[in-house]
């Protein structure tokens, strides 16, 4: 595929705001969990990895660390038949360059292509969506719910 990339996404979403925050889910399951004790095993993660005032989670990593994404992934997965497999999404840069196109994995995973000047470049397989962005310094722009930003490290 040779030209110019696309631009990227004039929104970060194209359907409804899901379930849940991912900032600041309840405590309570949604109405429309699946499966409430996965629910509560990743909201009590969730809770061990909400950042501090220095912007780090209570283990020292910068927010979002990987114990984060996973819950977030855990609580994802706990409303699977609201929100339904797979997800996509772009990373962009802070200029809203895309860097990378991707897709979330039922497991939670992700895999991504990157983007470059003249056409796709390697496929990549990863823990997380996260972990790419947080590599890349980029934010995470869903298809399908609000953008996930990402600080600069």
């Amino acid at each position: 595929m040779v030209g110019e990339p696309p631009d990227p996404p004039t929104v970060y979403h194209t359907a409804g705001t899901g379930p849940f925050d991912l900032v600041d889910p309840p405590e309570r399951p949604p109405d429309a969990c699946v499966d409430p004790v996965l629910w509560e095993l990743a909201y009590t993660l969730h809770l061990a990895h909400r950042p501090g005032p220095d912007g780090r989670c209570p283990a020292g990593e910068e927010h979002p660390c990987e114990g984060w994404w996973r819950a977030v992934a855990g609580l994802s997965a706990a409303c699977a038949a609201v929100q339904g497999p797979p997800r996509v999404f772009v990373l962009c840069d802070e200029d809203g360059d895309v860097m990378a196109y991707g897709m979330t994995l039922p497991d939670g995973s992700a895999v991504t292509v990157q983007w470059l000047g003249d056409g796709h470049g390697p496929l990549d397989v990863w823990a997380s969506p996260g972990v790419p962005a947080r590599r890349w310094s980029c934010a995470i722009a869903w298809f399908d719910r609000p953008a996930v930003p990402v600080p600069p490290p």
